[in-house]
């Protein structure tokens, strides 16, 4: 590929990039915008706990004396939902952290804290990364395995062809399984709705981390008297489930990400060769597919 086909592609990518955020910016826009801005509802809510409470004490509060009463509680509040720096939830911190799944619910505090966190997150994160690649790779060989075995021990096949949409297929039936198990997760512990299990389970192992749904474990812990020890040892127990998790779902969205490539690829064969007029253009072989799906990661 030459600088200048490389520049156009990387403008053109650019250009449609923007564009997709523009569009789908607006599509959200119309869905969750509601008819009053979220000051004016803040404030309607505020001046009914304000006469509730003038009317209660039987005196009129003033506007200084009623806001700095709001920001106490507001204060109080989000100190008590923020979790305690206790062990087994710092380990839920660093592995959020270094999987750059990032709710937000625990966030170093002091500059001391946040000094070392950088120095952590920039030998961690590159750490994760050739981690995940060495799980892909690992899944991909396992996956291929087993459709060449199945193929061969109850099929009959003594070839395997079109290996890599093979791949594609089984990729999308673990990221359904996966988010189905992902949503029951969210229902058992948060109890959401099934639908909503499924959006919370999509956005935590995309690593999108909104923070909106976040797997609350403390009633499980105050009901069954959970030591902090034992909570550790799930987290590190369950950390290589995690890691094979965030690989299916991002095989799954490389695999989408391939298959686009090789349609691009045999288009663009398909029209060099009717513009250079060749009457019966050389189609990609499957074999050429097969090559590029062994370097792809799975």
């Amino acid at each position: 590929m030459t600088e200048y086909s490389l520049k156009r592609k990387a403008f053109q990518r650019l250009v449609a990039l923007t564009a997709y955020v523009l569009i789908w910016s607006a599509v959200f826009m119309i869905i969750e915008q509601t008819g009053e801005p979220n000051t004016v509802v803040a404030n309607r809510m505020l001046e009914e706990v304000k006469n509730n409470i003038s009317r209660l004490l039987g005196a009129n509060i003033s506007e200084e004396h009623f806001d700095a009463l709001v920001n106490k509680i507001s204060g109080a509040v989000k100190v008590r939902e923020r979790p305690d720096w206790k062990y087994w939830k710092t380990v839920d911190f660093v592995i959020q952290s270094l999987t750059t799944i990032g709710f937000g619910d625990l966030t170093p505090r002091t500059l001391t804290g946040q000094m070392v966190f950088i120095f952590f997150a920039v030998i961690g994160l590159p750490f994760t990364m050739v981690t995940l690649k060495t799980t892909g790779e690992l899944m991909h060989d396992v996956v291929k395995k087993l459709i060449i075995f199945f193929e061969r021990r109850f099929l009959q096949k003594q070839e395997t062809k079109n290996l890599h949409f093979k791949c594609v297929v089984f990729s999308f039936a673990a990221f359904i399984a996966l988010h189905a198990y992902g949503a029951e997760l969210y229902v058992t512990l948060n109890q959401t709705g099934y639908f909503e299990g499924i959006y919370a389970s999509f956005v935590t192992l995309s690593t999108i981390g909104f923070g909106d749904y976040i797997l609350d474990f403390r009633e499980t812990i105050s009901k069954n008297n959970v030591s902090d020890a034992s909570m550790t040892a799930l987290l590190l127990f369950n950390l290589p489930l995690l890691l094979i998790n965030l690989t299916i779902v991002s095989c799954f969205l490389n695999s989408i990400m391939f298959m686009l490539e090789i349609l691009r690829k045999r288009n663009s064969c398909i029209s060099d060769c009717n513009t250079e007029g060749q009457e019966n253009p050389v189609p990609v072989s499957s074999n050429t597919d097969q090559e590029m799906a062994t370097k792809a990661s799975f």
